[in-house]
């Protein structure tokens, strides 16, 4: 496994200029253009419906408070507005 996770496989480096990378791909695969933002939102919300401590989540994220991280968790998606609303209850 390389140091990167995008890796060029022609040269064997990262890829300088990732949104031309993530344009790239979608268009190769056919499917709808998404960002690397898009990406993780959607790994943020698979692990908290896997139950991933709060606190695991936000370190992946490099939030520095946990308060940043659950309010990027609730835009996600309103059953995780409740369950966090419950929690406080």
């Amino acid at each position: 496994m390389g140091e990167y996770v995008f890796m060029n496989p022609t040269t064997k480096t990262r890829y300088d200029n990732r949104i031309k990378l993530i344009h790239s791909l979608c268009e190769k695969a056919g499917v709808k253009l998404f960002t690397y933002h898009n990406l993780r939102h959607w790994g943020a919300s698979k692990l908290a419906k896997e139950n991933v401590p709060l606190t695991d989540i936000q370190k992946l994220l490099g939030h520095t408070r946990p308060t940043t991280t659950d309010n990027y968790l609730q835009s996600l998606s309103p059953s995780l507005s409740d369950a966090i609303n419950k929690l406080e209850e």
